[in-house]
């Protein structure tokens, strides 16, 4: 049986992730790349009443 990881594992797994990121975003923006800043509470996907008023219409 598998033992699962200790508090210590996860939180080092954590930081290389962050670490990584922040690597991979340098990178990104020094090949030009571009950051975009969207509001709070801005999503990207389309809500439930838009979604019936598509269905509604079709």
């Amino acid at each position: 049986m598998a033992r699962s990881k200790s508090s210590k594992e996860r939180q080092q797994a954590a930081s290389t992730t962050s670490k990584d990121i922040a690597e991979q975003t340098r990178a990104f923006l020094e090949d030009g790349g571009a950051i975009q800043y969207i509001k709070s509470g801005v999503s990207g996907q389309e809500s439930i009443a838009d979604r019936k008023k598509k269905t509604a219409t079709s």
